[in-house]
């Protein structure tokens, strides 16, 4: 991974109880500090979501989280288009469970951090979704 200047934009951390006192980052300067706010903020359990967009907001990620479970969707605008992360384990599990205020199938469902990480970082860097994991593919 190469830290410097990329399209994303609009960039928002959730961090349980730093609200107020959140850092600000520039707009796409992938800095070491962007990079290791985001990674303390996943592994210590206090992340709650991060929003974001790509060259212009025609590309966007939502990533949701609620104890330790992630759901995370990239959007194309463009393309009338999103990609929602889907679990190989659990493809064939449409029980529900309770993610960011909602109710989603537990196929959608990643608890492995360092995927999220490559997730975040793949969209930060290139606007697109990450090549190594499958995804749901929907047109809108």
């Amino acid at each position: 991974m190469e830290f410097g200047t990329y399209l994303f934009n609009s960039l928002r951390i959730g961090v349980k109880k730093q609200y107020r006192n959140r850092p600000v980052f520039s707009d796409g300067k992938l800095t070491p500090e962007l990079y290791n706010y985001i990674k303390d903020s996943l592994y210590s359990d206090q992340f709650t979501h991060l929003y974001g967009c790509y060259n212009e907001d025609v590309m966007s990620i939502q990533v949701e989280c609620e104890n330790g479970l992630f759901y995370i969707v990239i959007c194309n605008e463009m393309e009338g288009t999103s990609y929602t992360y889907l679990n190989y384990k659990n493809r064939e599990d449409a029980s529900l469970i309770d993610v960011g205020g909602s109710s989603i199938s537990k196929k959608y469902i990643c608890e492995d951090k360092e995927t999220i990480m490559k997730i975040i970082i793949t969209f930060l860097t290139t606007g697109k979704p990450y090549d190594k994991c499958e995804w749901f593919k929907q047109i809108q």
